[in-house]
């Protein structure tokens, strides 16, 4: 497979293969699972369809795995991470699944012809890249970094395995985007979603990591406490967040899709409704 593809030449790695090679498949593991699986993108089953693993390993986890090699080579900070993990989003969404270039039909059906521009829908792949930066990139790094504290500071790669890596998606990406599968791209649709990645990568190489900067997920004692309190904060901001917008007016695409939207709006419609016949009666 491709961590033992990867892992095959000693010379390739820096550090003691044995612990290298938990750490990569670990990584290969965590960056489509959490992101494909959570959200149903991808069920428990298709992961026993040699083909569908195979993309994957590749479009999730070997991707991710080129941005970590690339980050702790360049001593990125965890925002700078982030920034390439939007070019991220672009690769997956934009080469691989092609989503960002079709201008119907998308998973999130209310970004269907929303802000299109050169045949991309920018709309939707502000949104999506956005969220893969998170839950397709950082958030499995770190994971991996806080069960290896040992390797998490190091590059698990050589630099002619990172550069290889990373030759052959840029390949597959293209082949990918100019293939009839789903929909075929144009040289337009190329160069805007290169030039996105490109301004990612450039932007994201800026962001260093400070010498006192501490380890998000630090090894040692663990408490659920922060995880309690940020996952409450979250659900919090986001149904106030959610209710705020639609009292206002406003049909934002990304809360459109949300179940309980149409409730909520409703239920804002018949107060107004109230609010005019009280007013009228009085």
């Amino acid at each position: 497979m491709i961590g033992d593809i990867l892992i095959s030449n000693k010379s390739w790695l820096l550090l003691d293969c044995h612990k290298m090679k938990k750490s990569i498949w670990l990584l290969l593991i965590l960056a489509p699972l959490l992101p494909e699986i959570s959200t149903g993108s991808s069920s428990i089953e298709s992961l026993f369809d040699p083909v569908h693993l195979v993309i994957l390993l590749l479009g999730y986890g070997l991707a991710v795995l080129v941005i970590r090699e690339f980050s702790i080579r360049r001593s990125l900070s965890y925002a700078g991470i982030y920034i390439l993990g939007i070019a991220f989003g672009v690769f997956n969404e934009g080469f691989l699944a092609k989503v960002l270039i079709k201008e119907s039909d998308l998973p999130i059906t209310q970004y269907d012809g929303y802000g299109v521009w050169g045949g991309v829908n920018m709309g939707f792949t502000l949104a999506i890249s956005l969220w893969h930066a998170l839950f397709s990139v950082l958030i499995p790094i770190l994971i991996v970094h806080r069960l290896k504290p040992e390797t998490s500071t190091v590059p698990w790669l050589s630099k002619r395995a990172t550069l290889f890596s990373g030759v052959l998606l840029v390949v597959l990406g293209y082949l990918s985007l100019f293939g009839s599968h789903i929909v075929q791209g144009n040289i337009t649709q190329a160069l805007i979603l290169s030039a996105i990645m490109l301004l990612c990568f450039v932007v994201g190489a800026r962001f260093k990591k400070k010498e006192k900067e501490g380890e998000l997920l630090p090894a040692g004692n663990f408490s659920w406490r922060p995880v309690w309190l940020g996952t409450s904060l979250f659900v919090s901001y986001f149904i106030i967040l959610t209710y705020l917008l639609i009292l206002a007016g406003l049909t934002y695409p990304l809360y459109r899709q949300t179940s309980s939207y149409e409730r909520i709006k409703q239920s804002s419609d018949n107060r107004k409704e109230i609010i005019a016949k009280d007013k009228i009666n009085s």
